[in-house]
């Protein structure tokens, strides 16, 4: 929790206004962290919407683990990149046995995109999803908790 607390104290005071804009002074980590979210993910649909469609992709984490090799063949032919069998071999062993690694996170695992779920209470799931609807739906996630 040392690195969510530091974060949180990091982007605190940048977010603090636009929060606070909407009359929520009942602040909490999550809910920071939702807005800190909403925040990153409007600045890249911008840049989606800003730039043509074949310059600009958007993958999320969960697809690593959740299909890694649909995933990898997906970013290579986005970026034209052909992959090797070998090389999405070394790809899928890399996700499937926590070897995947990330500055910010460390090392990864199948795990790693559900940890929500058993770390999250309903009420924490729905402050989120509150916050959060619109850019999750554009992502095509699922609302779990209407």
């Amino acid at each position: 929790m040392q690195y969510l607390d530091i974060f949180i104290d990091a982007v605190l005071d940048r977010f603090k206004i636009h929060i606070l804009d909407g009359g929520d002074e009942n602040l909490t980590q999550i809910k920071i962290l939702a807005h800190v979210w909403r925040s990153n993910m409007a600045d890249i649909f911008r840049q989606e919407y800003a730039l043509p469609g074949d310059k600009f992709k958007i993958m999320k984490m969960d697809q690593i683990f959740d299909d890694s090799q649909e995933f990898f063949v997906e970013l290579g032919r986005f970026l034209e990149i052909p992959l090797t069998v070998t090389q999405l071999n070394d790809l899928e062993y890399s996700t499937r046995s926590e070897t995947y690694w990330t500055f910010f996170d460390g090392i990864l695992s199948l795990k790693t995109p559900h940890h929500w779920k058993t770390q999250l209470s309903q009420n924490e799931i729905e402050i989120i999803e509150n916050i959060c609807h619109s850019e999750m739906a554009h992502l095509g996630y699922s609302l779990i908790s209407r």
